[in-house]
């Protein structure tokens, strides 16, 4: 099973990796692709994939949840080059467990201002942070296309401090003690421009204390 790019930093496996993954694979064996999240570079393309490893078991996931900042409608999709493979796969029709995912579905593909309106929340709040992040000190912020980001912290500030700290302010985020990421991280959410803005100014005004 192979999880590019990766949560919560958007960081991808190389595509020479995952080519190197797919031909050694047994042939009986399933290379699971799970691209839920978004590349903050270039990816090899998914159709090309299936397409050039015929002989292969591949199947490969999607999800609009980060790349579109549409976490609300839990909407994604699968492909494989298997018939076999998605018919086994796919929900049950008779279980209904599904039906909620079907109407979400059709709510987002009438509606491509909704999808726009999401992805440009993702760009806005990726581009003020990159700026402002430049100019603080001692702090990296990661640069990601999902709607999460993840912040390294200046040596001495733990993400528990973080935590308790914003959430003193209202503003809630997740640290990297929870994460496995170690307490020198912190995650955020990227849900509007506006919000990003005042966890900045919390944020520079937290680390001057």
């Amino acid at each position: 099973v192979i999880t590019t790019p990766n949560n919560p930093t958007g960081k991808p496996i190389k595509d020479d990796e995952i080519i190197k993954i797919i031909k050694a694979a047994p042939k009986e064996s399933i290379v699971f692709i799970d691209r839920s999240c978004i590349n903050t570079l270039p990816e090899l393309s998914s159709k090309d994939i299936l397409h050039n490893y015929p002989d292969k078991n591949i199947v490969i996931i999607h999800s609009f949840s980060k790349s579109h900042s549409l976490s609300d409608q839990r909407v994604g999709y699968l492909a494989s080059n298997r018939v076999e493979l998605v018919r086994s796969l796919r929900p049950k029709s008779d279980l209904n467990h599904n039906l909620h995912g079907l109407q979400q579905l059709a709510k987002v593909m009438d509606n491509k201002k909704l999808v726009e309106s999401k992805r440009k929340i993702i760009t806005g709040c990726n581009k003020l942070l990159k700026k402002s992040f430049t100019g603080i000190p001692d702090s990296t912020y990661y640069e990601s296309h999902s709607n999460f980001a993840l912040i390294k912290l200046p040596a001495g500030i733990t993400s528990e401090y973080v935590e308790e700290y914003m959430k003193k302010k209202n503003i809630l985020l997740m640290g990297g003690h929870r994460l496995g990421l170690g307490d020198s991280y912190i995650r955020i959410h990227m849900s509007g421009v506006d919000k990003i803005g005042k966890f900045i100014e919390e944020y520079e005004r937290m680390i001057k204390l």
